[in-house]
């Protein structure tokens, strides 16, 4: 097992706590700024030279520098994703600091952060409700029409409500920016076969520039490193930021996206042989069949004005809504185990593990409005910062299946299987009315102050009062979920040390509803617990290298945890319906903890060098010091450097980074023993490598290799089942700017 020794991470800690001097001199980094600045994009064509990003509201809803917010923020702007070649959400987060990406099957992924589940997607700020089970493929959203996406790492209670105190991801779109015709086009292709073009424009759209338009367009399809995988996405953005006075701005715009998975796994491969023994099954290895389907159509509608009273307070409105349809088709492996010899099922519970066919109709729609005020007031003389406003969150999912059972007479052997073997079915007709469907509501509203009580001393306070209703049926059940009147505190001390460096503690609690039920019937009491941070922060007096170090501590309450019994696959049932739906019941579970440490320093190092690092470590565990989340790394490093070589060769850059996992794990049944063992990897080491020549002022040519070393390993394990990681990728792009 490869181990990460204490000596690495001294060096890291010591490159972020360096000192004033390594930074330079020290200009005032918490000066008043419009807020205007966070709402046209940071990046333009020709900036690759910055990692950071100077303000955000990420935090509390507030204008605030990176050494003025008290919680760990990470942002990736253009300059990293076009260096990094990042073409999905998944594979930002897979190189974002302290987040695991997992793979559940073919068509969907988990994200997790300091050992809980990531929930809390946004769109500008909109929040988007994100169900990993239930995903239809909207984790193959593609990078092209976002300027840069912001991590809040820990609970952000304040300015989502419930949810998990893992992060917050906001995917920041594109802006109409351009007074005059500006764009980009690009071409790529990688090894396997997967190929794609994009298109980025905008300009103004009168004479006076008053009224600016901007579209984005992308399609990419072809194979994957999978065997018989085929996955492509076309997207079409458009946007439109219109001043209607001097002193305000409105934009709005669409979006529609069609995301491609064909011959796409549901489930993962058998982890066993029948005889105990754990497979080793080849990274493009595919047990599905050509047929299958895994799409997904989504149409986003935004809306948002902004209007500046005078130099200090401004006005902000937003309205968003998304509706994602997906029709899978999908073949499911009943069980796990093949014989070593010929590859054939076997199980020793149940000879006929026969493949299950699966056909859908899901559909899910979000609504969100919000309108807030903030600005700047003075005293005691002091300037404070104050915002205050209201939220509203509609998400409606609903499903129709059906699913044909097990055909005994499904499967040759695994060793053989190609995807052709198995015909496609006819399929019954779809039922008219949902099998499930459930409506989830959340009001709130909110205020937050940023108060300069004395000199060096900062407060952040703030609080959130939300109202939260799940309401509906699935399969057989009803679902409930209701919270009336619940506040979410947050408070965060900052003090500065100078001007470019600080130290901050911050606090909140957090909440999350549930919708299963104990085993009288009773639905179990919402999740809640509190979160508490303690960072360093250093940020250079031009912006362009930042530094921050984190511990934090999670305590949470009222987790479920399903109750043992021999009714529903060794669980018990809630009473009255263990001979019907067989509803698994459950229990809570209190004094469930995580601690830990997060490291990262981003930006430029010198004029011609620029880089990311960062380490990360949690210790999560219950009330009986189990560790919870096996399945995610508890310790990570992720590097990334990128240098001007233009004084050897004119217009070369070359870059390369690491992605270090530690441990990850599950417990599974080994079927030779009927037992639960623990199934495990150990840490895997993976090295990127990449290099840009720029021909001309205009035009690019980019290589991006990955996973140099080939390295082998699973990126998803579940349900006896595990899922291969890619390995070594070669993609090559041109880019041309006008």
């Amino acid at each position: 097992m490869k181990k990460f020794s204490q000596k690495h991470l001294s060096i890291a800690i010591s490159v972020v706590c360096f000192s004033q001097t390594a930074f330079g001199e020290n200009i005032p980094v918490n000066m008043k700024e419009p807020y205007v600045v966070l709402a046209p994009e940071t990046f333009n064509f020709e900036d690759y030279n910055r990692y950071t990003v100077p303000n955000s509201t990420a935090s509390a809803g507030l204008n605030l520098s990176n050494t003025e917010t008290p919680q760990m923020v990470s942002m990736l702007n253009q300059a990293r994703i076009k260096d990094q070649n990042l073409q999905t959400m998944k594979e930002v987060l897979d190189n974002t600091t302290g987040i695991n990406v997992g793979n559940i099957d073919g068509g969907r992924l988990s994200f997790s952060s300091r050992g809980f589940n990531i929930e809390q997607f946004s769109a500008d700020g909109a929040d988007m409700g994100f169900n990993a089970q239930m995903s239809v493929g909207e984790t193959l959203v593609g990078t092209d029409i976002y300027d840069r996406i912001e991590v809040t790492h820990g609970a952000t209670g304040l300015l989502t409500g419930s949810g998990e105190p893992s992060a917050r991801v906001n995917m920041i779109r594109k802006k109409a920016i351009y007074d005059t015709p500006t764009g980009e086009i690009s071409a790529n292709a990688n090894r396997f076969g997967n190929y794609g073009a994009s298109l980025d424009y905008g300009q103004a759209l009168t004479k006076s520039g008053n009224v600016r338009g901007r579209m984005v367009l992308n399609h990419q399809d072809g194979e994957t490193f999978i065997d018989g995988e085929e996955r492509g996405r076309t997207s079409y953005y458009a946007t439109v930021q219109a001043d209607l006075t001097d002193k305000t701005t409105f934009d709005i715009g669409a979006v529609y996206r069609k995301n491609k998975q064909h011959g796409v796994m549901w489930g993962g491969l058998p982890t066993y042989f029948s005889d105990g023994s754990k497979t080793n099954w080849e990274s493009n290895k595919n047990n599905s069949v050509d047929w299958t389907r895994w799409d997904n159509e989504t149409k986003e509608y935004f809306g948002s004005l902004q209007h500046h009273f005078n130099d200090d307070w401004e006005l902000n409105l937003k309205a968003y809504h998304m509706d994602t349809k997906g029709n899978p088709k999908l073949l499911y492996h009943s069980y796990n185990t093949v014989d070593k010899t010929t590859g054939l099922p076997s199980n020793v519970r149940d000879p006929a593990w026969t493949y299950n066919s699966y056909i859908a109709k899901n559909a899910t729609k979000q609504t969100f409005y919000s309108a807030d005020i903030k600005g700047w007031f003075d005293l005691f003389g002091k300037e404070h910062q104050l915002t205050f406003g209201a939220s509203h969150h509609t998400d409606k999912r609903d499903a129709r299946s059906v699913s044909l059972g097990s055909d005994p007479n499904a499967l040759t052997s695994l060793y053989d299987w190609h995807g052709g073997s198995y015909p496609e079915p006819i399929w019954p007709t779809l039922p008219d009315t949902p099998q499930a469907e459930v409506k989830t509501t959340e009001k709130s509203i909110y205020g937050a102050a940023q108060l300069k009580i004395a000199e060096p001393l900062t407060l952040v306070l703030g609080s959130r009062l939300s109202d939260y209703d799940k309401t509906g049926f699935q399969w057989g059940r009803t679902v409930t979920a209701k919270a009336d009147h619940v506040w979410t505190p947050y408070a965060g001390i900052i003090y500065d040390i100078n001007d470019s460096q600080s130290v901050y503690a911050s606090y909140t609690s957090i909440f999350k509803p549930q919708s299963v039920r104990g085993i009288n019937g009773d639905y179990l009491d919402a999740e809640e617990g509190n979160t508490y941070e303690l960072g360093f922060k250093s940020g250079s007096p031009d912006g362009k290298l930042q530094g921050q170090v984190t511990l934090f501590h999670v305590q949470k309450d009222n987790m479920a945890q399903a109750m043992v019994g021999d009714c529903n696959a060794g669980r018990s049932c809630v009473q009255g319906t263990e001979n019907s739906t067989k509803e698994v019941a459950y229990t809570t579970t209190d004094g469930n903890t995580s601690t830990g440490i997060e490291v990262e320093v981003s930006g430029k190092l010198s004029p011609n060098w620029q880089a990311m690092m960062s380490f990360s470590q949690f210790n999560a565990k219950d009330r009986n010091g189990k560790a919870i989340n096996t399945t995610s790394s508890d310790r990570m490093i992720k590097l990334w450097t990128i240098h001007d070589m233009s004084r050897y060769i004119n217009g070369l850059s070359i870059g390369g980074g690491v992605n270090w996992y530690g441990e990850r794990y599950a417990y599974l049944t080994n079927p030779a023993t009927n037992t639960q063992e623990k199934y495990g990897q150990d840490s895997i080491f993976l090295v990127n490598l990449m290099g840009r020549y720029r021909a001309n002022p205009n035009l690019d040519f980019q290589l991006n290799i990955n996973n140099v070393l080939n390295e082998k390993y699973f990126s998803g394990t579940g349900f006896n089942q595990i899922t291969n990681g890619e390995p070594l990728n070669v993609s090559g792009s041109v880019t041309y700017r006008f």
